[in-house]
């Protein structure tokens, strides 16, 4: 079958070949991929970021992915030849503590489909059936196949803040994450929401939040207080949501957020930096961290995309599969918000 693989785990770029089909276990299922979006650490992978350095030379990448059953496993219950699925992205061990607390993103054996083992920009990927979930017919495979970083955001929003129709929102990166977090606290009855992002988010990110009917600040043209004033009379938020990973712009929520309000960062940070944790005893002010997503997550996620109430076509490009470096050099480049390859 045809695969990308990280060929050599210094060398720029990724490698098409043909590689062996994988063989299924009898609690796995081999699904025939049809769509396989790329994330942020594939790009990080393909431009060879020694923070993937971990990685075994000639590992397929990918993990965001949805197809169709064509094997199933002799001890497969739940499942079907023909069924159309997507796979989490967190292989779990289903028995640490973290677990049997139904916290499996947070297990302390986890493994990383497309890192630690085979991933899925491939035709063909092994599941294991626990790691599934079914698509239903109002959802196609290519909308599907951005579910993972769907449910990254509804973690960060449903289950770690307090947000709600009265909260005010300063949303900091309008990448997906941010954009989808952006939808679904506007999900939760909040209408004052604000997307923040740079002139490099300005022709594509910044637009596609526009199109989806959210309010937009370029912060190296606009101040937020000021925007924050002439829309609805406020110059500070009861609720940040950080998705960027910019420690300026932690910074900046630190001088938006009102005293008694809440910050919920789920962007992940290149370096460490120094935080005043007086400031926020004084100011009473909530941090909440996320981090990636397990089953509920990706079920609210389908459930959000069922409702329509975010347009995802606007935020994904898609291309031929064998068209893969042309996809992850407009990742790299911002050229586009969401490449998905298409098999």
């Amino acid at each position: 079958m045809k695969a990308l693989i990280k060929q050599k785990i210094d060398n720029y770029g990724l490698t098409l070949c043909d590689v062996p089909m994988p063989n299924i276990k009898e609690m796995e299922v081999l699904v025939k991929v049809e769509a396989v979006a790329i994330c942020g650490s594939d790009v990080h992978i393909y431009q060879s970021d020694n923070t993937y350095d971990r990685m075994k030379d000639g590992t397929i990448i990918g993990h965001e992915y949805s197809g169709e059953i064509i094997q199933i496993g002799s001890q497969v219950k739940n499942y079907q030849i023909g069924d159309k699925v997507i796979g989490e992205s967190n292989i779990f061990c289903g028995v640490c503590e973290a677990c049997t607390q139904h916290k499996t993103h947070l297990c302390e054996n986890y493994k990383m489909t497309g890192i630690d083992v085979n991933g899925a920009m491939a035709q063909y990927v092994a599941v294991n059936e626990k790691m599934l979930h079914k698509i239903s017919d109002e959802i196609t495979t290519v909308e599907a196949s951005v579910i993972q970083p769907m449910s990254v955001s509804i973690n960060a929003i449903y289950s770690h803040s307090t947000i709600n129709e009265h909260s005010s929102v300063v949303v900091f990166g309008p990448g997906i994450q941010g954009i989808i977090a952006a939808v679904a606290v506007r999900s939760l009855g909040a209408k004052k929401v604000v997307v923040v992002g740079m002139n490099q988010d300005e022709k594509v990110r910044l637009s596609v939040a526009r199109k989806l009917g959210l309010l937009t600040v370029n912060i190296e043209k606009e101040n937020v207080e000021d925007v924050l004033y002439k829309q609805w009379g406020i110059r500070k938020v009861s609720h940040i949501v950080e998705a960027s990973g910019s420690i300026h712009a932690f910074k900046e929520a630190l001088s938006l957020i009102t005293r008694g309000g809440e910050i919920v960062v789920f962007g992940i940070y290149a370096r460490t930096f120094e935080c005043d944790l007086t400031y926020l005893v004084r100011n009473e002010i909530q941090i909440a961290t996320s981090y990636t997503s397990n089953a509920s997550h990706y079920e609210q996620a389908l459930k959000l995309l069922e409702s329509r109430a975010i347009d995802i076509k606007a935020l994904i490009q898609t291309y031929p599969f064998e068209n893969y470096q042309e996809a992850f050099e407009d990742a790299i480049n911002q050229r586009v918000m969401k490449p998905v390859l298409i098999l």
